[in-house]
């Protein structure tokens, strides 16, 4: 233990007796085994202990000690330790506040908190979980000393107050915590209030990987659905400002080749609330573009809405002691809601499958009448007759064509109507003279007299 080079050892004693007395329904600690302490520095205690209370440095600084002091706290507290601080009187030394302030490069104020007053429990939410379970509030006893609220740093837990004076408050530094006491133990005896308060901060220390793990945020998760990913799920001060219910859901997005991360098949993705079957790959997408839920072919049945309210909320509000199982009256709700929801998703695909059908057959009728009427134009007059009359247009049309192409040019060698051999070349007119009458010119010359007759000469 050392020399009492800068400790009280009756404080000492009573704070060694205070943590070894059972409370919580759990038995003491063992200072050596549980947790560390000295009264002179020994480099030893920091290498095997998870955590360290220096009891209230009354006769001297415990940095003076040793050179080596500032940097070895520095790093058994950033590698993810907790020390724990007992305060003494700002109006003395002043000791355990000036330690914080040059190894932590704090700016902490001591001061004494108001005689008779109590200390209120005001901070259990992000690392001040870890005093949930602590009293409402501790009595003053003897002497209770604390920090001015306007010197902590921004991030600090202000776990017990009195006013703007706070008589234990939590600062996070680097993976671990610094925890100040105000009760420095003059008092043989202490009441069970700040015994509790003495054993949360040394279990805080003991649990800290617990502790945060729980207040780890989920802000992504595999497909083993809980398994906290490594870096990123947490910050150093654990106040993150979360949703309530978690994200809100975007949709399924579906993936090829039973790979989540693999090609998009993107007529494959799904709604919500849809139930996505073991034998299919992909992620959920929540609002943010947050991914969670990535899976592959081989899963338990995911509902995004679901997954997406589990992103963004510690997990110790989904997976620890502080999950609340739904009651019976909110599963029976729950049930009926998914019910009706199902109901009048149902009520509007059956809705749009009675319109395509409708569409369907209408256009089939349509369809019908046409072919009918088509067919009825066929059978009147019976189409062998249609055909023998366009023949016999044609025909005639053909004999009208070879007539009025001797008109066109009656010297054609293969014309019966080509001049005769005797006649000059040219002939001289009259050309019809020595020309075989045309009955097809005539015939037209006939139809069109009358045009002939009023057509003024060129």
């Amino acid at each position: 233990m050392g020399n009492y080079d800068f400790v009280d050892q009756k404080k000492f004693e009573h704070m060694i007796f205070e943590i070894s007395q059972p409370v919580m329904r759990e038995d003491g600690l063992v200072t050596g085994k549980d947790f560390g302490s000295m009264v002179a520095y020994d480099r030893t205690v920091l290498k095997h202990s998870r955590t360290v209370v220096i009891p209230a440095q009354d006769f001297d600084n415990l940095e003076f000690l040793a050179l080596e002091v500032k940097e070895d706290f520095r790093q058994y507290v950033e590698s993810g330790h907790v020390v724990t601080v007992v305060l003494s009187d700002p109006a003395g030394a002043n000791n355990p506040i000036t330690f914080l302030n040059d190894v932590f490069n704090l700016t902490l104020d001591g001061v004494a908190v108001t005689a008779g007053a109590p200390c209120v429990k005001e901070e259990t939410m992000g690392f001040g979980f870890a005093f949930q379970k602590g009293p409402a509030d501790a009595p003053f006893q003897d002497n209770v000393w604390a920090v001015t609220r306007a010197s902590l740093p921004e991030k600090a837990y202000k776990i017990y107050a009195e006013g703007d004076n706070v008589a234990v408050f939590m600062i996070t530094y680097g993976s671990g915590l610094i925890i100040g006491i105000g009760n420095d133990y003059a008092t043989a005896g202490s009441n069970i209030e700040w015994r509790t308060i003495l054993r949360l901060a040394v279990d805080t220390g003991r649990f800290l990987d617990k502790i945060r793990l729980g207040n780890s945020v989920v802000y992504h998760q595999g497909s083993t659905f809980g398994k906290i990913q490594p870096n990123g799920n947490w910050t150093g001060h654990g106040r993150e400002v979360l949703p309530e219910k978690g994200l809100g859901c975007m949709a399924w997005r579906k993936t090829l080749n039973c790979d989540p991360s693999g090609p998009r098949d993107l007529k494959g993705d799904k709604n919500c609330t849809d139930i996505i079957p073991a034998e299919e790959s992909g992620f959920c997408e929540c609002e943010g573009y947050v991914q969670t839920a990535a899976a592959t072919c081989a899963h338990r049945l995911i509902s995004c809405k679901t997954e997406c309210s589990k992103v963004a909320r510690r997990y110790r509000d989904l997976y620890g002691s502080n999950y609340k199982p739904p009651s019976l009256h909110d599963m029976q709700q729950a049930i009926e809601g998914a019910y009706k929801e199902h109901h009048a998703k149902m009520m509007k695909n059956a809705d749009e499958a009675i319109g395509n059908t409708a569409r369907m057959v209408k256009a089939m009728k349509q369809a019908h009448d046409d072919y009918k009427a088509r067919l009825a134009g066929f059978n009147d007059p019976p189409t062998w007759k249609q055909i023998h009359d366009a023949g016999v247009v044609a025909e005639k049309e053909g004999k009208n064509i070879q007539g009025m192409a001797s008109m066109a040019n009656p010297f054609l060698d293969n014309s019966v109507w080509t001049f005769p051999q005797h006649a000059p070349n040219p002939p001289p007119p009259p050309f019809q003279a020595y020309q075989n009458v045309n009955p097809i010119f005539q015939d037209w010359l006939k139809e069109h007299a009358y045009e002939i007759q009023n057509t003024p000469a060129p």
